[in-house]
């Protein structure tokens, strides 16, 4: 089961890196509520899946290039919190 989780997550992250919004979203529910967190803290947060596709479409144009990379996981019941290292290229000042 945390394989397969993993395997979602790890396209997700491989979609963001690419910039492919569609890619990202395929596996997402469409109540989805998307939280990002910066040292515990909750910089963003959408809810349902239209909300999500117009940030990330948004966020696309702040980045030249950017890239996750998933340093830790960790699995409880039905959530998954992943770590992440990430560097980007800003697009705009």
């Amino acid at each position: 089961m945390n394989e397969d989780k993993k395997k979602i997550i790890t396209q997700y992250i491989q979609c963001y890196n690419d910039f492919d919004i569609s890619g990202m979203t395929r596996h997402m529910h469409e109540h989805i509520v998307f939280e990002n967190k910066v040292n515990g803290v909750v910089d963003l947060s959408t809810e349902g899946l239209e909300a999500f596709s117009n940030q990330a479409e948004l966020a696309k144009t702040y980045f030249q290039k950017r890239k996750q990379t998933i340093q830790s996981w960790h699995f409880d019941d039905n959530k998954v919190t992943i770590e992440i290292h990430y560097q980007a290229t800003l697009a705009i000042d």
